[in-house]
């Protein structure tokens, strides 16, 4: 994150106050493409440490009003047995929350270090993802805010636009010719249909490995604050096809399997079918929305060269629509222009 982009944590005094504490030290905590930021505040009298959350404006003025959903959302996870940072203190005034420290170990990093000597480690940790999946999948229409937000037609045109903009045109330099552009105008909108039919389910939204913290041997999830209603594959592909893990496209099924699998056991054959149905597509959507974001991370927002993780979306793309052929300039012409610049 650039300098001039750092919001800046409350005054320590102010910190020092709500925490009842005056021996406190605070580091900043990088953060992944967020608009927040994050810092560690460490209670040297208590040998303990917190999270310091600092919100951009939109969020801010959210929890002066008593509105920001990661509060909300968070009890509202823990109710369904899901491990999440609990709320420590809100400072409104300063547009900061302080929050429970699950450490600085990601999902990202548990894999990595056990990754070649250990596969079934990593595959025993992953099916506990999978039953975080399946717990997110119980959570029932309540009528709250993240009810209203939705995965529907128009979101999910807006994500694939979105990827055309930042990352063909902006950062490929490359552009659609008028057939192309109708091609794709019409595969988006039909595709946008089909997966926004099952929208009805609780998505986290972001649930790959950064977003899952390793503490003390449990998984915590963080940064729920933008779940809404969506497919029931969604998590489970955004967590399994994740671009910032080392799978190969083999284990990547095998974990699948196992996921859909669980899911079965656990009585949920209506949405093992579904995402049986749609997950192809919804693998399509997901990575090309990522790839944007990548575009749109790494050339605008200049947070880091987030390009780096392009050819593991295009390969997954690959490997799982490889003998699907309902959207073929999507998933074949418009992958193999790609493959071409990368």
């Amino acid at each position: 994150m650039e300098q001039s982009q750092v919001l800046l944590p409350p005054p320590i005094g102010v910190i020092q106050d709500v925490l009842g504490c005056r021996d406190l030290g605070i580091s900043w905590l990088a953060g992944d493409g967020s608009d927040r930021c994050y810092y560690r505040i460490s209670d040297k009298i208590k040998k303990t440490s917190y999270v310091l959350m600092k919100l951009s404006q939109k969020d801010a003025d959210l929890l002066k009003e008593g509105k920001y959903e990661w509060v909300i959302l968070s009890y509202l996870l823990t109710n369904y047995g899901i491990r999440v940072p609990r709320a420590i203190k809100l400072i409104p005034e300063y547009a900061s929350l302080i929050i429970e420290d699950y450490g600085d170990v990601m999902l990202e990093t548990y894999i990595y270090n056990n990754y070649q000597n250990s596969f079934s480690l990593v595959e025993n940790i992953m099916t506990e993802t999978f039953r975080i999946c399946s717990r997110m999948l119980s959570i029932t229409y309540d009528g709250s805010l993240w009810c209203q937000r939705k995965f529907d037609k128009f979101r999910f045109s807006w994500e694939l636009n979105f990827f055309l903009t930042h990352y063909y045109n902006d950062t490929l330099s490359l552009f659609l010719d008028d057939d192309e552009k109708s091609q794709f105008d019409r595969e988006v909108e039909d595709l946008s249909s089909l997966i926004s039919q099952n929208s009805s389910y609780f998505v986290h939204r972001d649930f790959h490995s950064r977003n899952i913290m390793v503490y003390d041997g449990q998984l915590a999830i963080i940064d729920f604050q933008d779940a809404r209603l969506g497919p029931p594959s969604y998590d489970l592909i955004s967590l399994i096809y994740d671009n910032y893990t080392p799978f190969t496209m083999e284990q990547r099924q095998r974990l699948f399997d196992k996921a859909t699998a669980l899911l079965k056991k656990e009585n949920k054959d209506n949405i093992y079918d579904q995402i049986l149905t749609e997950y192809k597509y919804v693998l399509l959507q997901r990575q090309l929305k990522a790839i944007g974001s990548y575009g749109y991370l790494t050339k605008k927002k200049q947070k880091r060269d987030y390009l780096c993780y392009v050819p593991k979306a295009v390969e997954s793309i690959e490997y799982v629509v490889k003998e699907d052929n309902r959207f073929p300039f999507l998933s074949k012409k418009l992958i193999q222009k790609i493959k071409a610049h990368i």
